[in-house]
């Protein structure tokens, strides 16, 4: 008798306890049952419009020339020291030019900003140096030039005496000359330098100056394939200069062959850009002849 008491007493205390338990659930379930249903609608529709996007421009958070003169600087020359030191030449200053032309890393075909950075590595005892660079007639297009040990960097922007800018497709050299104190003159010929676009500014206008033998096939107006990424990136520079101008000119030994060239080039440009209304993209040919020939494309924005 004792045993069915206790035994009862359990059972009772048992539901005493989980029976508002199982209750509790019971709400939770019957209040949180759509919680985790989902719904899916597809939403169809045309949009018609233009959409504005300013790229950011990439700035390198590192100068990629600390490698070239952390190398350089303690070598001074490019040759064996011991030759130096037991030849005649030991007094005469060396002069090299490492790293000659060096472009942005993070630019294609159009230049922006300097054609060539040279690194000019002279001996000791400098009294006085000279950078020329001269064109495709050899005639003198730029040159630098000062007393004393030269700037570690000499940056050159594509322009020449009188302010005249670099002929695209051209080859221009340079080479470096140096006096010692004691009189002696060295010389070193440097690379061709060679550029197939450039952006330059010129007044109120951007200049983006592409050349012509990368563009089109000899005497023909067509544009070849391959140059379509450099008109591709003079598409982006121009829908970020423009402000209400825009005109094309082509230069080569026939006006007639420019200007059908220029309309060629126009086409392209305004296929890749939407134009504002009423803005058109102004095109001219010319015939140019002389000593050296130019055969290139001008894309002026204003």
């Amino acid at each position: 008798m004792r045993r069915r008491i206790i035994t009862y007493s359990l059972l009772l205390l048992i539901l005493v306890v989980a029976f508002p338990l199982l209750l509790i659930t019971q709400e939770a379930e019957s209040e949180g049952g759509g919680a985790g249903r989902t719904f899916e609608e597809e939403v169809k529709g045309k949009f018609k419009g233009k959409i504005e996007e300013v790229k950011p421009e990439i700035v390198l958070e590192y100068d990629i020339f600390e490698i070239i003169e952390s190398y350089a600087g303690e070598k001074g020359f490019i040759y064996d020291k011991e030759l130096i030191r037991n030849s005649d030449i030991a007094s005469t200053p060396l002069p090299t030019l490492a790293s000659d032309q060096l472009y942005h890393p993070w630019l294609t075909g159009i230049n922006r900003g300097e054609i060539a950075i040279f690194h000019p590595l002279y001996g000791h005892d400098v009294a006085e140096w000279e950078l020329t660079i001269t064109n495709a007639g050899g005639d003198i297009f730029k040159t630098f030039s000062s007393e004393g040990k030269p700037d570690k960097r000499l940056f050159w922007d594509g322009r020449g005496e009188g302010d005249k800018m670099i002929d695209v497709g051209a080859t221009y050299s340079y080479y470096a000359t140096a006096v010692d104190k004691l009189g002696n003159r060295s010389r070193v010929m440097g690379k061709e330098i060679k550029v197939q676009g450039i952006l330059y500014k010129e007044h109120l206008d951007w200049i983006i100056r592409l050349d012509g033998r990368e563009m089109f096939e000899p005497g023909k107006a067509d544009i070849r394939s391959s140059a379509m990424n450099l008109l591709t990136e003079a598409a982006d520079i121009v829908r970020k200069q423009f402000i209400r101008r825009i005109s094309v000119k082509a230069y080569s030994t026939d006006d007639v062959l420019s200007q059908t060239r220029a309309n060629n080039i126009a086409k392209v440009l305004s296929e890749k850009i939407i134009l504002p209304k009423g803005v058109v993209i102004h095109t001219a040919g010319y015939a140019v002849v002389g000593k050296v020939r130019t055969d290139r494309v001008d894309i002026i924005v204003r």
